[in-house]
């Protein structure tokens, strides 16, 4: 999977956040990546050795 332009630098953006802040939230408009984009932050931190906890709509559990 290659990520847009755009989306590599939301991934750039939410690592930086998520160490200096520990947590964030992450809302934009519809159709432009934040599954992907959230999938690759996630990725990146569990291969560093972190704990990943996603929060998501129950409607969504079974996905």
């Amino acid at each position: 999977m290659t990520l847009y332009s755009h989306q590599q630098k939301g991934v750039v953006n939410l690592i930086k956040m998520l160490q200096k802040c520990n947590g964030i939230i992450l809302n934009c408009i519809v159709g432009l990546g934040k599954t992907w984009t959230v999938c690759f932050v996630m990725k990146y931190f569990e291969v560093k050795g972190y704990k990943v906890l996603l929060l998501c709509l129950k409607q969504f559990s079974n996905n």
